[in-house]
């Protein structure tokens, strides 16, 4: 049903979350459940809609209009992949919304825990990451070479990206270091001038992707698909994009360093 990639169709997610599959199928997805978090939260995501969804009690039901325009109010207070979660759910069972106050109450304040949660989650992890930037640590290797040598012990590392790297920097240095929770591979870079940059490169981490999100695209592929996302905090620069095995995040204070690394993000290497 998927690959090494991880291509689960969500459907069999949702089946899981439901009790339809036999048992066969459920102890398949129960193991890959335990082993993939991007899937893990997603199927923790569907057991909190299902549960919001169940817990409002049917005594008004509103009209197709309203409840639209219900999934649209919803669509616009809270982050785009549970606000769909919730649109999908709520139309795929035709779901008839009814509230009570006391319904209407909890479904605000499981929202809210939800923001709430997430936005405090990915605050830590950007407080982290800008900590980690501005911070020098111990035991780092120096030189492009040494760097891609110590890199490919525990990375696939793009040949291309060292060799971009390397123009942009000539002075490259790297050790190993945890992002939420994660270990990650911290790359200085130190431009002409004051111009410096953090480069972290990290194994596919849902963490690192979230943060990004609804955030906005600074480059594109040539089919229109966002390549690479961009936001500020606390004058800091951070782009965030995917390459072969890796997740990569730039941090800069430096507008020049900025622009470098998002030309070189839009060269394919």
């Amino acid at each position: 049903m998927h690959d090494t990639r991880c291509n689960l169709n969500e459907i069999f997610i949702e089946q899981f979350a439901d009790g339809e599959l036999d048992l066969k199928e459920s102890s398949e997805i129960s193991a890959h459940l335990e082993n993939c978090p991007e899937c893990r939260k997603k199927y923790d995501e569907i057991k909190l809609v299902k549960r919001v969804i169940t817990g409002i009690k049917e005594r008004e039901v509103l009209s197709v209009i309203e409840k639209e325009g219900f999934i649209s109010l919803i669509d616009r207070a809270v982050k785009p992949s549970f606000a769909t979660r919730i649109g999908t759910v709520m139309k795929s069972h035709g779901f008839s919304v009814g509230f009570s106050f006391f319904s209407f109450a909890s479904f605000i304040f499981l929202f809210s825990y939800y923001i709430y949660t997430s936005d405090k989650e990915n605050s830590l992890v950007v407080n982290e990451i800008i900590s980690a930037h501005r911070h020098s640590l111990p035991d780092e290797f120096n030189g492009t070479e040494n760097t891609e040598a110590e890199l490919q012990k525990n990375f696939k590392v793009d040949k291309k990206l060292m060799k971009k790297l390397a123009k942009i920097s000539p002075v490259v240095r790297g050790r190993y270091t945890s992002i939420a929770a994660n270990p990650v591979a911290k790359i200085n870079l130190e431009g002409i001038g004051k111009n410096k940059g953090t480069l972290f490169m990290s194994k596919k981490n849902h963490h690192l992707k979230e943060l990004f999100d609804d955030k906005d695209c600074v480059v594109k592929t040539h089919d229109e698909e966002c390549k690479a996302r961009h936001f500020q905090e606390k004058e800091n620069d951070l782009v965030y994009w995917e390459n072969q095995d890796n997740d990569y995040i730039f941090i800069t204070e430096s507008s020049g360093m900025m622009a470098e690394m998002v030309q070189l993000i839009s060269s394919d290497y």
